[in-house]
C-alpha cells in the first residue's frame, strides 16, 4: 500500500488523462477480481470490460451522461454476448452478475473522476475520499484481525 500511495496520490493531484489512467487500470483489477469470486454464475466477462471501459472513456469525455450511456451499452453487449456464448448459467445469472460487476467498480471510480473535475475544490474532495476509504479499510482490517478468529 505505501508503494501505490505515491501514484494514486500523485495521479488525483494531476488529475485529468493521469487520473483517468489509473482509474481505468484499477477498473480492469477490480473488475477481474469481482468476476473470480462470480465464476459461478458464469459473468460475461468479455462484456464486463468493454461496459466498463466505455464508462470511464464516457466519463472522462463526456460527463455523467455518457458515463451512463456507456452502462447502457453494457447491458446490450451483455444480451448480445449471451446469445452467442455457450454458457450453461441462466441468463439472468450471467447478465445479472456482469452488470453488478460494471455498476459496482465503474460508476464507483467514474464518479470519482467526476469529482476530481469539480471546478471548486474536487482535487481536495478527492483527497478526501481516497484518504477516507483508506483509513476506513485499515482500521477494518486491524479491528478484524485482533477481535475475529474467523477469516472471511
Amino acid at each position: 500500500m505505501l508503494l501505490g500511495a505515491p501514484v494514486v496520490l500523485g495521479a488525483i493531484w494531476l488529475g485529468g488523462w493521469w487520473l483517468f489512467a489509473l482509474g481505468l487500470a484499477g477498473t480492469l483489477v477490480g473488475l477481474h477480481e469481482f468476476y473470480a469470486m462470480a465464476r459461478p454464475l458464469r459473468p460475461l466477462v468479455l462484456a464486463g470490460y468493454g461496459g466498463a471501459v466505455a464508462m470511464l472513456v464516457g466519463t472522462e469525455l463526456g460527463g455523467v451522461e455518457w458515463m451512463v450511456g456507456g452502462f447502457l451499452a453494457t447491458i446490450v453487449l451483455a444480451f448480445l454476448l449471451y446469445l452467442v456464448a455457450s454458457t450453461r448459467a441462466p441468463a439472468t445469472a450471467a447478465v445479472s452478475s456482469t452488470l453488478l460487476g460494471v455498476a459496482w467498480i465503474g460508476f464507483g471510480l467514474g464518479f470519482l473522476l467526476l469529482v476530481r473535475d469539480l471546478p471548486e475544490h474536487g482535487r481536495l474532495v478527492t483527497f478526501a475520499v481516497v484518504i477516507a476509504v483508506w483509513v476506513g479499510d485499515t482500521v477494518a482490517y486491524l479491528i478484524g484481525r485482533a477481535v475475529c478468529r474467523h477469516k472471511f
